[in-house]
Protein backbone atom coordinates (compact mmCIF):
# COMPACT_ATOMS: atom_id res chain seq x y z
CA UNK A 1 0.00 0.00 0.00
CA UNK A 2 2.99 2.69 0.66
CA UNK A 3 4.28 1.73 -2.79
CA UNK A 4 1.24 2.67 -4.23
CA UNK A 5 0.58 5.50 -2.50
CA UNK A 6 4.36 6.92 -3.69
CA UNK A 7 4.06 6.20 -6.41
CA UNK A 8 0.56 8.47 -6.86
CA UNK A 9 2.94 11.21 -4.96
CA UNK A 10 5.67 10.65 -7.68
CA UNK A 11 2.70 11.08 -10.23
CA UNK A 12 1.34 14.13 -9.02
CA UNK A 13 4.43 15.96 -8.02
CA UNK A 14 5.23 14.95 -11.79
CA UNK A 15 2.49 16.06 -12.90
CA UNK A 16 1.99 19.39 -10.92
CA UNK A 17 6.01 20.45 -12.41
CA UNK A 18 5.72 19.45 -16.09
CA UNK A 19 2.64 21.80 -15.83
CA UNK A 20 4.58 24.74 -14.45
CA UNK A 21 7.11 24.19 -17.33
CA UNK A 22 4.50 24.39 -19.79
CA UNK A 23 3.55 27.24 -18.42
CA UNK A 24 6.69 29.18 -18.43
CA UNK A 25 7.53 27.84 -21.91
CA UNK A 26 4.46 29.60 -23.01
CA UNK A 27 5.61 33.10 -21.06
CA UNK A 28 9.15 32.67 -22.64
CA UNK A 29 7.60 32.43 -26.43
CA UNK A 30 5.22 35.84 -25.06
CA UNK A 31 8.41 37.12 -23.88
CA UNK A 32 10.14 36.77 -27.27
CA UNK A 33 7.20 37.67 -29.57
CA UNK A 34 7.02 40.59 -27.70
CA UNK A 35 10.78 41.58 -28.56
CA UNK A 36 10.28 40.53 -31.84
CA UNK A 37 7.51 42.82 -32.62
CA UNK A 38 9.65 45.39 -30.85
CA UNK A 39 12.47 45.46 -33.00
CA UNK A 40 10.21 45.19 -35.96
CA UNK A 41 8.20 48.68 -35.08
CA UNK A 42 12.47 49.90 -34.09
CA UNK A 43 13.13 49.23 -38.01
CA UNK A 44 9.80 49.62 -39.67
CA UNK A 45 10.44 52.86 -42.11
CA UNK A 46 14.27 53.32 -41.06
CA UNK A 47 16.58 54.55 -43.56
CA UNK A 48 19.92 52.68 -42.88
CA UNK A 49 22.54 54.79 -44.21
CA UNK A 50 25.16 52.78 -43.44
CA UNK A 51 24.36 50.34 -46.85
CA UNK A 52 26.06 52.55 -48.77
CA UNK A 53 29.68 52.14 -46.59
CA UNK A 54 29.43 48.46 -47.42
CA UNK A 55 27.68 48.12 -51.08
CA UNK A 56 29.16 51.45 -52.45
CA UNK A 57 28.08 52.55 -55.76
CA UNK A 58 27.66 48.36 -57.09
CA UNK A 59 23.92 48.11 -55.79
CA UNK A 60 20.88 50.00 -55.40
CA UNK A 61 19.22 49.32 -51.91
CA UNK A 62 15.69 51.15 -53.46
CA UNK A 63 13.46 48.04 -53.41
CA UNK A 64 16.05 44.87 -52.78
CA UNK A 65 15.87 42.52 -49.79
CA UNK A 66 19.09 42.66 -47.58
CA UNK A 67 19.95 39.46 -44.88
CA UNK A 68 21.79 40.22 -42.19
CA UNK A 69 23.63 38.40 -40.15
CA UNK A 70 26.89 37.67 -37.84
CA UNK A 71 29.06 34.59 -36.69
CA UNK A 72 27.49 34.54 -33.05
CA UNK A 73 23.93 33.98 -34.34
CA UNK A 74 22.73 30.51 -34.67
CA UNK A 75 23.99 28.29 -37.07
CA UNK A 76 20.23 26.58 -37.78
CA UNK A 77 18.95 30.45 -37.83
CA UNK A 78 21.30 31.37 -40.58
CA UNK A 79 21.13 28.32 -42.40
CA UNK A 80 16.66 28.72 -42.62
CA UNK A 81 17.77 32.50 -43.63
CA UNK A 82 19.77 31.06 -46.50
CA UNK A 83 16.89 29.02 -47.57
CA UNK A 84 14.41 32.23 -47.21
CA UNK A 85 16.89 34.28 -49.33
CA UNK A 86 17.56 31.27 -52.09
CA UNK A 87 13.85 30.86 -52.02
CA UNK A 88 13.11 34.66 -52.41
CA UNK A 89 15.88 34.84 -55.79
CA UNK A 90 14.38 32.23 -57.37
CA UNK A 91 10.62 33.28 -57.16
CA UNK A 92 12.32 36.69 -58.33
CA UNK A 93 14.30 34.62 -61.18
CA UNK A 94 16.96 37.33 -60.20
CA UNK A 95 18.61 38.47 -57.13
CA UNK A 96 16.55 40.09 -55.25
CA UNK A 97 18.45 39.37 -52.24
CA UNK A 98 21.61 40.74 -51.01
CA UNK A 99 23.36 39.29 -47.96
CA UNK A 100 25.69 41.17 -45.42
CA UNK A 101 27.34 39.63 -42.62
CA UNK A 102 30.17 40.74 -39.97
CA UNK A 103 31.27 37.08 -40.03
CA UNK A 104 34.97 36.49 -41.43
CA UNK A 105 33.08 32.56 -41.95
CA UNK A 106 31.98 33.93 -45.73
CA UNK A 107 33.40 30.83 -47.38
CA UNK A 108 32.20 27.98 -44.98
CA UNK A 109 28.53 29.98 -44.67
CA UNK A 110 28.31 29.60 -48.87
CA UNK A 111 29.91 26.22 -48.59
CA UNK A 112 27.25 25.00 -46.29
CA UNK A 113 24.27 26.96 -47.87
CA UNK A 114 25.23 26.24 -50.79
CA UNK A 115 24.98 29.69 -51.68
CA UNK A 116 27.17 31.33 -55.05
CA UNK A 117 26.10 34.33 -54.71
CA UNK A 118 28.54 37.25 -53.73
CA UNK A 119 28.41 38.21 -49.95
CA UNK A 120 29.28 41.46 -48.59
CA UNK A 121 31.38 41.84 -45.60
CA UNK A 122 30.94 44.59 -43.18
CA UNK A 123 33.93 44.54 -41.40
CA UNK A 124 33.23 46.81 -38.49
CA UNK A 125 29.81 46.39 -37.87
CA UNK A 126 28.09 48.89 -39.44
CA UNK A 127 24.73 48.13 -39.92
CA UNK A 128 24.03 46.54 -36.81
CA UNK A 129 25.76 49.10 -35.04
CA UNK A 130 23.44 51.77 -36.77
CA UNK A 131 20.22 49.66 -35.68
CA UNK A 132 21.26 49.43 -32.33
CA UNK A 133 22.56 45.85 -32.34
CA UNK A 134 19.14 43.86 -33.33
CA UNK A 135 18.78 40.43 -33.17
CA UNK A 136 19.83 38.38 -36.35
CA UNK A 137 20.00 37.01 -38.49
CA UNK A 138 17.14 39.45 -40.37
CA UNK A 139 15.50 39.61 -43.66
CA UNK A 140 14.47 43.35 -44.59
CA UNK A 141 12.63 44.31 -47.63
CA UNK A 142 13.48 47.91 -48.61
CA UNK A 143 11.36 50.15 -50.20
CA UNK A 144 12.22 51.97 -53.23
CA UNK A 145 13.15 54.90 -50.90
CA UNK A 146 15.53 52.39 -49.42
CA UNK A 147 13.79 52.31 -46.20
CA UNK A 148 12.90 49.29 -44.05
CA UNK A 149 9.25 48.16 -45.40
CA UNK A 150 8.99 44.80 -44.07
CA UNK A 151 11.45 42.44 -41.56
CA UNK A 152 11.38 38.58 -40.89
CA UNK A 153 13.80 36.85 -38.39
CA UNK A 154 14.66 33.64 -39.90
CA UNK A 155 14.46 30.63 -36.93
CA UNK A 156 12.17 32.64 -34.63
CA UNK A 157 9.57 34.08 -36.14
CA UNK A 158 7.30 31.34 -37.12
CA UNK A 159 4.73 33.69 -38.88
CA UNK A 160 5.87 32.60 -42.52
CA UNK A 161 2.89 35.27 -43.81
CA UNK A 162 6.07 37.85 -42.58
CA UNK A 163 8.31 36.38 -45.44
CA UNK A 164 5.49 35.97 -47.78
CA UNK A 165 4.50 39.43 -48.15
CA UNK A 166 8.28 40.00 -48.76
CA UNK A 167 7.64 37.60 -51.92
CA UNK A 168 4.08 39.38 -52.88
CA UNK A 169 5.44 42.82 -52.09
CA UNK A 170 8.01 42.46 -54.90
CA UNK A 171 5.80 42.65 -57.99
CA UNK A 172 4.33 45.89 -57.08
CA UNK A 173 5.69 49.40 -57.57
CA UNK A 174 6.67 51.25 -54.02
Amino acid sequence: MNRILELLMVIVFFLFFSCNITNEKDKINSLNRKFLNNQKKLLLNKEIISFNDILGDSIKTAKKIIMLYNEFDCGSCINEAFNRVKMLDSISRSQLCYVITSSVNISRDQLINEYSNYIFYDEHDQIRRELKYIKTPVILKLSSLSKVKGVFFPGADNDLSNIEELIKEEGKSN
